[in-house]
């Protein structure tokens, strides 16, 4: 961003806010209190982290922003819950666990996906790498390195 001082600001007062909020919940309510504490955090900073980047660091257009990196993602996670509150009946173990969180997964992208929330080069981008396709160009590929 070329402003150290932007994210150095935020990153404070990120640190601040979830230590202060864990020191009150975690006593409380254990990992959940830890997990709500990241909740309040993102909640409370991230919408004015990005309003304020874009506003005065940028200089793009807040609110189309918003609508398109927020409100669409987040339609699309409340829409998924349903699923998800079903799903969690079916864990019994870790591989039931894994099995739920990547059934889970591909049901908040199949809604973000008809919400909107990507465009149309993201969408690509999104086919060509579950499609795994041998026609993709080299360097686009996922390479392993032998050991």
């Amino acid at each position: 961003m070329g402003r150290p001082g932007v994210t150095a600001s935020f990153s404070v007062a990120s640190t601040v806010l979830n230590v202060g909020v864990s020191l009150l919940l975690i006593p409380r309510f254990g990992i959940e209190g830890a997990a709500l504490a990241i909740v309040v955090n993102s909640v409370l900073l991230v919408p004015y982290f990005i309003f304020y980047v874009h506003r005065h660091v940028i200089g793009l257009a807040v609110f189309p922003m918003i609508r398109r990196s927020l409100a669409l993602p987040v339609l699309a996670t409340v829409l998924s819950w349903p699923a998800m509150l079903l799903l969690r009946t079916e864990v019994n173990g870790l591989v039931s666990l894994g099995l739920v969180l990547i059934a889970s997964f591909g049901v908040y992208i199949l809604l973000s996906v008809v919400v909107g929330a990507y465009d149309v080069k993201e969408r690509h981008l999104l086919r060509t790498y579950f499609r795994r396709d041998s026609t993709l160009p080299e360097g686009s590929r996922p390479t392993t390195e032998a050991g």
